[in-house]
Parts: C-alpha cells; sequence; structure tokens
C-alpha cells in the first residue's frame, strides 16, 4: 500500500512504469511466439530457432558492452527511449521479412536484442538513484509486480489475434507500439524530467 501510494504520487514514475509495462505487453508474446514464427513463416525447424536465440543474445551481450563503456546519455530516460525505439525497429521489420530471407530475420533479432540492455540497465538505475533507499523495496515490488502481470495479458491478446490474422500481425502491432512509445516518451517534459527526485512526491504523501 506505502509503494502504491509512493508512486501514484509521482506523475513521471507512472509514465515510466506504464511505459514499461505496455513494452513487456508487447515483447512478451513477440519472444515466445518465436517457435511459431521460426517453423510456420520461415520453415524452419529447431536450428533455425537455435539461430535465432543465439543471435538474439548476442545482441544483448553487444547492448550491455555499449552501455557499460558509454554510460547512456546524460539523461537516463533518453537512453530508455533510445533502446525502446531500437527494439520497435528490429520487430517491426521482423513483421515484414519474407519467409525466404531467414538471415534478414536473424539480424532482426539481434537488433532487439542489443535494444534490450538500453531499456533495462537505465530502468533499473533511475528507480535505484531516484526513490530513496528506504522506499525501494516497496516501490520495486509495485512496479515487478504490474511487469510481471504485463506477461499473460500479452499471451492472452497475442494468441487470438495471431490465430485469427497471423503471427506476423502481433510483430507488426508490437513493434508499431513500442515506436510509437519510443518517440511519444521524447515528448513528454515530466517523463524526461524524472530524474529530477522524487522531493514533490515524499511532500505529497507526508501531506
Amino acid at each position: 500500500a506505502e509503494g502504491l501510494r509512493y508512486v501514484r504520487a509521482w506523475p513521471a514514475l507512472i509514465l515510466m512504469i506504464a511505459m514499461a509495462v505496455l513494452v513487456k505487453v508487447a515483447l512478451t508474446p513477440a519472444f515466445s511466439l518465436l517457435p511459431l514464427l521460426v517453423r510456420n513463416h520461415f520453415r524452419g525447424g529447431p536450428s533455425q530457432l537455435g539461430a535465432f536465440e543465439a543471435l538474439f543474445g548476442v545482441g544483448i551481450v553487444v547492448g550491455g558492452l555499449l552501455l557499460g563503456g558509454w554510460g547512456g546519455f546524460r539523461r537516463k530516460i533518453r537512453t530508455i527511449q533510445l533502446g525502446i525505439l531500437v527494439l520497435g525497429v528490429g520487430i517491426t521489420a521482423l513483421a515484414f521479412v519474407p519467409g525466404h530471407l531467414f538471415l534478414v530475420g536473424l539480424a532482426c533479432l539481434f537488433v532487439m536484442g542489443f535494444g534490450i540492455p538500453l531499456v533495462d540497465g537505465p530502468f533499473l538505475a533511475i528507480l535505484q538513484t531516484t526513490v530513496p533507499p528506504d522506499m525501494q523495496g516497496r516501490v520495486f515490488g509495485v512496479t515487478f509486480s504490474l511487469l510481471s502481470l504485463s506477461s499473460p495479458l500479452g499471451l492472452l491478446l497475442a494468441g487470438p489475434l495471431s490465430d485469427r490474422l497471423g503471427l506476423p500481425i502481433w510483430y507488426a502491432a508490437a513493434g508499431v507500439l513500442a515506436l510509437l512509445l519510443g518517440s511519444v516518451g521524447f515528448l513528454i517534459p515530466a517523463l524526461l524530467r524524472i530524474e529530477a527526485g522524487s522531493d514533490a512526491a515524499i511532500g505529497r504523501i507526508q501531506s
């Protein structure tokens, strides 16, 4: 309850968590449906699926190394937005790759993996540097509970939609959503100022 009150009193934090939840609603089915995409769209088998997952992992490692060496933008929220845009590009491109261009699909998985650390790393860093230590456990509990709930919700939506319209449709929808979220985030001043701190939120809770 204290964690919820804290989050509700800080509009910028609400926006950041909502953005993360929406991205996860889009991404969880995109990864869960990969075996079907490989089999039905790319006409591949276990080896092709293994290649997809391997290139995704390589992308995560390369993205993590880049973030570790570069450190991201001074405003970490801008790095998150960039990462969401990268994810959006990778997923949207994967939706339109013809089935015979398997190597292009591999490149899309690399791009998707590359974007993951650019989102996850700064997201955790913002929470750890702006939320007071005595509130972090509560806020983290609320945040990760919402993120966990987004996974079954995304799968619940993706299953019927993919059955009716085909697998690429979900990837196109998920990619467009990520691109919209990544772009719109640059236009919301409250979100861009989230790293200014949470003193106002604490004051509203205390009052």
